[in-house]
């Protein structure tokens, strides 16, 4: 394979990486997780990045709780729902990008696209260049 054709290929793969990153942020800016606390009290509804979108009481059983078990139990909820919203996005990872599952912490290291697309890099970077690299990363900016 010449040279051309081999930078060719090269950037079309990284175009298709940018391509994932971006249909794979789009799905994570919705994804959320709505939990129901272990006794139905209360639940809880986080988005991707853990934070807390809504709490809603069901009913008053919680007015029964020492302030010290009910502060436990929305502790509680809110950490398994932001389990449940890692678990979804996964899921949205995988079907989207499945080299990433396992290999990037998405979850962890990107709040935003830009930060996505950087962390689809690193798992390219064993096939491409940091040039090649450089140049999806213009080309995702728009610039020239």
């Amino acid at each position: 394979m010449a040279l051309d054709e081999e930078t060719a290929a090269a950037l079309n793969r990284l175009s298709e990486i940018r391509d994932a990153a971006t249909q794979t942020h789009d799905a994570l800016t919705e994804t959320t997780h709505t939990q129901e606390s272990r006794r139905r009290i209360l639940s809880a509804t986080v988005g991707l990045a853990g934070d807390l979108q809504n709490l809603t009481f069901n009913g008053v059983g919680y007015r029964a709780l020492a302030p010290s078990e009910f502060a436990s139990l929305i502790v509680e909820t809110v950490n398994e729902a932001q389990d449940g919203a890692r678990q979804k996005a996964s899921k949205v990872v995988e079907e989207v990008f499945p080299e990433a599952v396992g290999d990037f912490d998405v979850f962890n290291a990107a709040s935003n696209l830009e930060e996505l697309v950087a962390g689809f890099c690193r798992i390219a970077e064993y096939e491409f260049s940091d040039e090649e690299i450089a140049t999806l990363r213009k080309s995702w900016k728009g610039e020239k």
